[in-house]
């Protein structure tokens, strides 16, 4: 399971804007900016209460997510480049249970991006996800969400994919 960690340090003003810095160590590799967040209402059949139901020409909206994909890679005890196991497995996406509320969610399309290159000695564990990060254009921003909850999932209910 994913095993990557780095500090998310979140800071929100009062004028529903927020500036969001991923670090490890004190080295800052990328920092996301949005504003003008307005708050998401829950998701009923896929369709947020605050969407209309468009009909027309063009592809119809995609389906609710499901969950997430992974990929599992347990690297061999003294023979580098080889697997004791790797494989894809899938993670659905966790059900509320019944009279929890869903976390705080806010949406905007106002957002940017900045993610920086680093070498070895800033970011050992990470400098070559932040090199290839650092290195994708980034075209535009269509939505940018804030989520706010308490806790991860542990992954137990991963299932192996064939």
């Amino acid at each position: 399971m994913p095993k990557l960690f780095a500090d998310i340090d979140v800071r929100e003003s009062e004028n529903k804007s927020s500036e969001i810095s991923l670090s490890w160590r004190g080295t800052t590799f990328g920092t996301f900016s949005i504003s003008g967040l307005t708050k998401v209402e829950p998701v009923a059949n896929g369709v947020h209460e605050s969407e209309p139901v468009q009909g027309g020409p063009g592809p119809p909206p995609p389906p609710p997510e499901q969950g997430t994909f992974h990929y599992r890679y347990v690297p061999s005890v003294g023979e580098p480049g080889k697997a004791d196991a790797e494989y894809p497995v899938f993670v659905p996406k966790p059900e509320a249970a019944e009279g929890t509320e869903a976390p705080n969610s806010f949406a905007t399309k106002t957002a940017s991006i900045s993610l920086q290159a680093k070498d070895w000695q800033t970011l050992p564990t990470l400098h070559h996800i932040a090199d290839w990060l650092a290195a994708m254009p980034v075209y535009g921003v269509e939505e940018a969400k804030l989520v706010r909850s308490t806790g991860v999932s542990d992954l137990s209910g991963a299932r192996r994919l064939e």
